[in-house]
């Protein structure tokens, strides 16, 4: 985004719209099936955020890649279900695998949380390669006056994209608002 001031923003019917640094708006509406799509910045708004129902902010899967971040999950010998990895670690442990390749370390803050997710452990498959899953990114989301949130705002780990690989963690969302409705 680009103007002499912040301006109002509203995405709709379908929208989608990526931000890769940090943004500073006046107002913003997300209606439903739209979404705003952040990696890991900060949104300001100076007004006020309505999100309807079936509509977000999302930072889904915009965290570290497989394998990769201080709460990565493991990868386990091959076994009865072969290379086998565990889920990714952020706020709390990662889960194991079922051939007990450990889960990540839990790591980042309860308070003022800005980390990202880290990736799940490899699995089986050579194709991606046998990765885990990619971890959630982190939203700052700032609005000065109203949020109405009747959608959804998340920072999610993705599944495991190879067989027995594991999930990435969550991100992270550090959400101020004036008035929360």
């Amino acid at each position: 985004l680009s103007a002499a001031g912040p301006i109002d923003l509203t995405l709709y019917d379908g929208a989608k719209m990526m931000v890769i640094s940090p943004q500073t708006i006046a107002g913003l509406h997300i209606a439903s099936n739209s979404w705003f799509i952040v990696t890991n910045q900060a949104l300001t708004v100076t007004g006020s955020v309505t999100i309807d129902f079936g509509g977000g902010i999302l930072a889904d899967g915009t965290g570290l890649p497989s394998a990769q971040g201080a709460g990565f999950g493991a990868t386990s010998s091959p076994g009865v279900y072969g290379i086998t990895g565990g889920g990714g670690g952020h706020g709390g442990f990662g889960a194991a695998s079922a051939a007990g390749a450990g889960g990540g370390n839990s790591h980042g803050m309860l308070l003022q949380p800005t980390v990202i997710g880290s990736g799940g452990g490899r699995g089986n498959g050579t194709s991606p390669g046998g990765q885990g899953g990619a971890g959630g990114g982190a939203v700052r989301l700032s609005v000065f006056e109203t949020l109405v949130l009747n959608g959804v705002i998340s920072a999610n780990g993705t599944d495991g994209v190879a067989p027995h690989s594991g999930g990435g963690s969550g991100g992270s969302l550090w959400i101020t608002a004036g008035t929360l409705n």
